[in-house]
Parts: C-alpha cells; structure tokens; sequence
C-alpha cells in the first residue's frame, strides 16, 4: 500500500514562511510531496503490521514560482495508459482580503 503526502517539518509551514522577505530557498529534502509504502501481506492477516509505512521517498518537489510557498496531492493517483496522473496544488503567496458590505 502507498500513501502521497506533505509531512510538515518545523520551520516550513506557510505562516512561518510567508512573510521572508525575497526568494525562499526551498529544501528539497522536505518541502515536497512525500509517497511511502506500508508491506502488505498478500494470505492471512497481519494486525500488527497494518499502517506500518517503513519506506519513505520524495516525490515532487516546489520547482515554480506559484508553488513557491508548499505543494500538496489533489485526486488519488489515476491510472492511465500513460502511468500514474497525480493532480495537485500549490500556492505562492496569502492575501488577507477584509470582505464589506456594498449595502
């Protein structure tokens, strides 16, 4: 079994990040989107083993400016003739907008 997933590291969420000032050097050992994978056993039943994901590789990492801040899995992984489509996001930069009333 395999799971896509961004683990958070002290230093690297957005609102510590967001307001460093200039271009943010990115570490490519963790700011990224991560798949790890949990054994299964194909006969039987193994309880103690079950969510065990002892195998760790990053996947993608931020390389554009409109992900400059993080990138995370969108969909599940969708199989295509091709291989494996991932869909996901990213964000560069947080506007705090005060809604008004027009009335």
């Amino acid at each position: 079994m395999a799971l896509l997933h961004r683990p958070l590291f002290p230093g690297t969420r957005p609102e510590e990040t967001i307001n460093q000032s200039g271009l943010r050097i990115v570490d490519l050992d963790h700011e990224s989107i991560w798949i790890s994978y949990c054994p299964m056993v194909l006969e039987g039943f193994e309880p103690q083993h079950l969510g065990l994901f002892n195998s760790h590789h990053r996947l993608a990492t931020s390389v554009s400016p409109w992900e400059r801040l993080k990138i995370g899995c969108g969909t599940p992984p969708i199989l295509t003739r091709h291989g494996w489509m991932i869909i996901y996001h990213g964000v560069s930069k947080w506007k705090n907008k005060k809604i008004t009333d027009a009335n």
